[in-house]
């Protein structure tokens, strides 16, 4: 059985949620991580969390939104992160790719978000795009804090990973986990391919879909669903030459490792 490490469930779909659980379940994914990316996500995320029993939930806001992180905001990510069912706080992170909020914007709201993360006890869950310097800083200060009182325990996850083999060495030295979706399908990733053969050992691999986005080949061009968790499962599977069922062990027990579930 698998896990899908990273869905936005409170999106549009053309399925109802009841629906994309069971046929998630059908393709044997036995549990989503449902994110939360904006403060209109957070009581929604959280409500589908406590409705299903296989869905757990986060409680963070994304780099895109920082622009609208204030203390109001700050506070209700805190209250959201408290809930018996939430094992991380995220998404959050750095993407330079967009102008959705600027630098020193985007930096305020990690600084703030990565300290709870160690003060809470809850893993982050960290978005990167065109910004792998400033993010090897942050996790630098994050894994710093997190290990003074969670030592022993990962201090998160870099999710839907497309960067350098650098940033991957740089976060697994840290203790991050790395997790892949679809992108690890298309024609032009055989770098990333490469990362996820030769870089990321197997106790620190996760696998997700990042639904509604980045839909596995040969769905590319469609909305994802957590059901094509099991497309990337297999081609980490094959770069790693081993079984599906021997991949969807090893990531199964990383994701409730990391989360605690």
């Amino acid at each position: 059985m698998l896990i899908d490490s990273h869905a936005h469930l409170d999106y549009e779909y053309e399925l109802s949620v009841e629906d994309l659980i069971l046929e998630a379940k059908s393709a044997g994914i036995e549990t989503i991580i449902a994110i939360t990316a904006s403060a209109e996500s957070l009581n929604p995320v959280a409500c589908l969390a406590e409705k299903f029993p296989n869905i757990y939930h986060s409680s963070g806001i994304h780099p895109h939104d920082a622009k609208d992180f204030t203390p109001e905001i700050f506070a209700q990510v805190k209250k959201y992160a408290t809930r018996s069912k939430c094992v991380a706080v995220g998404e959050l992170g750095l993407d330079f790719y967009y102008d959705h909020s600027d630098k020193a914007t985007q930096f305020h709201a990690l600084e703030e978000q990565i300290s709870f993360s160690a003060t809470c006890g809850k893993p982050i869950i960290f978005h990167s795009r065109d910004a792998e310097s400033d993010t090897i800083h942050f996790l630098k200060i994050h894994s710093k804090e997190w290990n003074k009182s969670h030592s022993g325990f990962h201090p998160g996850v870099i999710h839907c990973f497309t960067g350098s083999k650098n940033l991957a060495e740089e976060a697994l030295a840290l203790g991050y986990c790395i997790s892949f979706s679809g992108i690890i399908t298309f024609k032009n990733a055989e770098d990333l391919r490469s990362i996820a053969k030769d870089i990321v050992p197997l106790d620190r691999l996760l696998v997700e879909t990042d639904s509604p986005y980045l839909a596995p080949i040969p769905h590319r061009g469609k909305k994802n669903h957590p059901a094509y968790t099991r497309i990337v499962a297999e081609k980490v599977a094959e770069l790693k030459e081993l079984s599906l069922q021997e991949l969807a062990s090893h990531t199964t027990a990383n994701t409730k490792k990391l989360f605690r579930i």
